[in-house]
């Protein structure tokens, strides 16, 4: 489980760097669900709900990318390794 937080440590950091616009209401949802799947890993949650959470990531990154707030290759590239963090967490 250590290795899954410093993934989602990573992606937190990266969702911050790669913003382009913080003020749109989509990037503050995308912070704060990013928040929100970081407390729910050092919290050890299960994994199923983690799974749930990472999805809902993919979801507003993909909403990001479409709004201007992110670019598309930003976006495209956190949304595969949040799919990547999906497998991970499957196999625990």
């Amino acid at each position: 489980m250590d290795q899954i937080r410093s993934k989602v440590l990573n992606l937190q950091n990266r969702c911050r760097d790669w913003v382009d616009d913080p003020s749109a209401s989509v990037s503050r949802s995308l912070q704060q669900e990013v928040q929100r799947l970081e407390d729910e890993t050092q919290s050890s949650k299960n994994p199923k709900s983690l799974e749930d959470r990472v999805r809902s990531v993919i979801r507003l990154l993909g909403q990001a990318a479409q709004s201007g707030a992110m670019s598309h290759s930003h976006a495209d590239e956190l949304i595969d390794q949040f799919k990547d963090l999906i497998q991970q967490l499957r196999k625990i």
